[in-house]
């Protein structure tokens, strides 16, 4: 009876200890209630303003870590935070951040560089992984303009291991933001200023002012994630429309013929895609393919 008794226990422990390590399923509807959290993530010598969503239930859950655009925020007008909600009523849980010098960053816009977006989407996931119950082996990155070059960037580096990758209208090459500035000539004259001062001041043409440093020129110069999209293995979706006039349609066209994925036409709000107006049916094509490309990634 003693060895019985003892057999038993060791069973009960060893199920509690693998209960404790269950992954959960996405789910194909939206089942899962959710948990919103306002976090400040230590980077550098300040802090990222990020927001998590959670889903309820017990196990640990897959991640996505969303990047917005140039000059954006983690909020996008409230579009990613509809993204992120839904991913999260379908089990999958979500970290978006505000860029240097975006939204509620404190940091200055010159600190608005490539390699220093990729800290922050890394420091982002590693705390995510120290404080909520999320499986380190189930990661995804969604990325919007900008944000899609630093996905792709990060897809293809061959230091990271996502498994799915939705990318919105990505800035993947170099002439995207040659044309952003005003074309070769305009982008010339503002790199040999930042080569001088170290710093530029430009207006986008929907009126931000910034602060483009120097190392925002080296770094769009020295990242070239198209050439390496073969690499990523992951599932993908490039989601573009026929109508943008910031990333051409070609560029998207482009980037997903080199990962060997699917495209997703939603032509009818041009760069805005619906985050910055009232394009409904745009919003939910997004979400569908969005929630769709993760849920095969994860399941």
């Amino acid at each position: 009876m003693k060895t019985l008794l003892k057999s038993l226990l060791v069973i009960a422990v060893l199920l509690s200890m693998f209960t404790g390590c269950t992954t959960t399923k996405v789910s194909e509807t939206a089942d899962y209630a959710i948990k919103s959290y306002n976090v400040e993530i230590p980077a550098r010598d300040s802090v990222i303003p990020a927001s998590v969503i959670i889903p309820s239930g017990e196990g640990r859950f897959p991640l996505v870590v969303m990047a917005h655009g140039h000059g954006g925020t983690k909020d996008e007008n409230g579009g990613f935070t509809n993204i992120a909600e839904e991913l999260g009523r379908h089990g999958i849980a979500t970290v978006r951040m505000d860029f240097p010098g975006c939204g509620e960053s404190t940091e200055s816009f010159q600190l608005n560089t490539l390699s220093n977006m990729i800290d922050d989407v890394d420091s982002s996931i590693a705390y995510l992984l120290e404080n909520y119950s999320i499986d380190k082996d189930r990661t995804g990155i969604f990325g919007y303009s900008m944000g899609g070059r630093i996905a792709l960037a990060m897809a293809t580096d061959g230091m990271h291991n996502f498994d799915g990758m939705v990318l919105l209208a990505p800035a993947g090459d170099a002439d995207t933001m040659v044309g952003f500035l005003g074309g070769q000539e305009a982008w010339d004259g503002y790199y040999a200023t930042a080569q001088a001062d170290g710093y530029t001041d430009f207006t986008t043409i929907f009126g931000a002012k910034q602060e483009l440093s120097l190392e925002w020129f080296e770094d769009l110069l020295a990242y070239d994630p198209i050439d390496k999209g073969a690499e990523f293995k992951g599932e993908a979706l490039v989601i573009f429309g026929e109508d943008d006039f910031v990333v051409q349609p070609a560029v998207s066209k482009a980037t997903a013929a080199a990962l060997g994925c699917e495209t997703l036409d939603v032509t009818g709000d041009t760069h805005s895609y619906s985050f910055y107006s009232d394009s409904p049916e745009i919003r939910s094509a997004i979400l569908n393919g969005t929630i769709k490309t993760f849920r095969k990634a994860f399941n």
